[in-house]
């Protein structure tokens, strides 16, 4: 998964701008930052980065002619034939069903039995328990059943969280999770992100913009407060919002923090400019002023000389001699500037890990918990909700539990972690594993 990055509220004004904002896909990030509107979606649908056979059928690939079918979990039995030219996953936040295309350009929805729930459609991009696809040329919504929900009446669908965004003839309007119409097509674009080419979510917020100003709305529609003229806000975690307002002239900005509904809680001083659209805790913010920077406490107004290091491709704060990565709130790691260059992060879908090749530790940047690994570990290559793939100095991977116990044989060429196991393949055999690193199945077939 694509991780955020982060850049000044400053420059971001000046993207706000241009005509041509898009609407991109929301990041999860990281969960006990989000807001209660993101929480409350990826708790529904954050199962999909399960994939060993939530449903009870795992992806297979015809080694002869490249298409793809479907394996029960348990036998290794074919369920559906090697024919489809895409299929995707029969996962938990699917309900039992996927979308499937022979030929690549005409798809259909389908139960486990292969049943056919909804075909004809010309494209589809995205869907949970939702499928959003295109019919005689425009999109429409349709349950997990084949229901349609939205009809096929719109230029663009997109969803955002638990509603759909719509867009017609250049004007865009919102739907919930039922399909009911709760805003019209009145505004000239609808927004979950702030800016261009970067993921700087707004925590749960759309904003609906339009010739008069730029309305913030929750997800069901209901605007929480409207600006005229150019404002940015940003979600900077734990019920914290970043605002920044420029001046007329567009010479100057003022910055302030809001709260989780929109108020004005802080307002820095003229002299700073908020350095990152992100925040270590709910209590303290990343500042710039001139070429210095440093983390400011809204309460007590200390100020902490500190530099902003994105290189490992998370948030980590140089202190002194020292590197501080924060986690819900709180240091969760800290990190000798001796060792910085020996560390990497691994990604995981709402966690993130921090493996130190000095130590041999593997850290949990959401809540501290460490483990000392086995000398015969010298890298973590894959990471997913306490699983790991963790490799020797042979080149070889292993399953890994989040204890450090190495759960399988250094034998497998390739590998992946998943929430709830793992699956590796080795000369021309495929095996899945589950979280003990008890086997489910071992098959010839390539499973996907």
């Amino acid at each position: 998964m694509a991780k955020k990055s982060k850049i000044c509220l400053a420059a971001l004004l000046l993207l706000v701008l241009a005509a041509s904002l898009s609407l991109a896909a929301c990041d999860p990030g990281s969960f006990t930052e989000m807001a209660n509107a993101q929480q409350e979606f990826f708790e529904k649908y954050g199962e999909y980065y399960t994939a060993l056979g939530a449903g009870g059928l795992v992806r297979y690939r015809d080694k002869d002619t490249g298409a793809t079918g479907y394996l029960d979990q348990s036998s290794g039995e074919v369920v559906l034939e090697a024919r489809y030219a895409y299929a995707g996953d029969f996962g938990k936040g699917r309900s039992g069903v996927a979308v499937v295309s022979e030929d690549g350009k005409s798809f259909r929805l389908i139960d486990k039995n292969g049943a056919c729930l909804l075909d004809g459609l010309e494209d589809h991009k995205f869907y949970f328990d939702f499928v959003i696809g295109k019919k005689n040329g425009s999109w429409g919504v349709w349950d997990k059943k084949g229901r349609q929900l939205i009809a096929a009446e719109y230029d663009d669908i997109e969803m955002a969280y638990g509603s759909f965004v719509l867009c017609r003839g250049g004007r865009y309007g919102l739907a919930n999770g039922e399909g009911e119409i709760v805003v019209p097509l009145k505004y000239t674009n609808i927004l979950c992100e702030n800016n261009i080419g970067e993921d700087v979510d707004l925590g749960g917020y759309l904003i609906g913009v339009s010739e008069e100003g730029m309305d913030y709305m929750d997800l069901g529609g209901e605007i929480v407060r409207s600006f005229d003229g150019l404002v940015s806000i940003m979600h900077g975690g734990f019920g914290r919002y970043l605002q920044a307002t420029p001046s007329a002239d567009l010479g100057s900005t003022r910055f302030a923090l809001l709260d989780e509904e929109l108020e004005e809680i802080y307002s820095l001083s003229e002299s700073f400019e908020i350095g990152a659209a992100k925040m270590p805790d709910k209590d303290t913010v990343y500042v710039t002023s001139g070429a210095s920077s440093y983390l400011l406490n809204i309460k007590t107004g200390r100020l902490t000389p500190a530099t902003l290091d994105e290189s490992k491709g998370v948030d980590a704060y140089k202190i002194g001699k020292e590197y501080l990565l924060y986690g819900g709130g709180e240091v969760t790691l800290r990190v000798p500037e001796a060792e910085w260059g020996f560390c990497h992060v691994v990604f995981g879908t709402f966690r993130n890990y921090m493996f130190n090749k000095v130590t041999n530790t593997l850290t949990d940047l959401m809540n501290g918990e460490s483990v000392t690994l086995d000398r015969e570990i010298v890298d973590i290559v894959d990471a997913e909700e306490g699983m790991f793939v963790a490799e020797n100095f042979d080149g070889m991977l292993a399953a890994c539990a989040k204890n450090g116990k190495v759960l399988t044989d250094f034998r497998f060429d390739d590998m992946r972690a998943y929430s709830d196991g793992f699956v590796g393949y080795r000369g021309g055999v495929c095996e899945l594993y589950g979280m003990d690193g008890n086997l489910i199945l071992r098959s010839d077939k390539i499973i996907i």
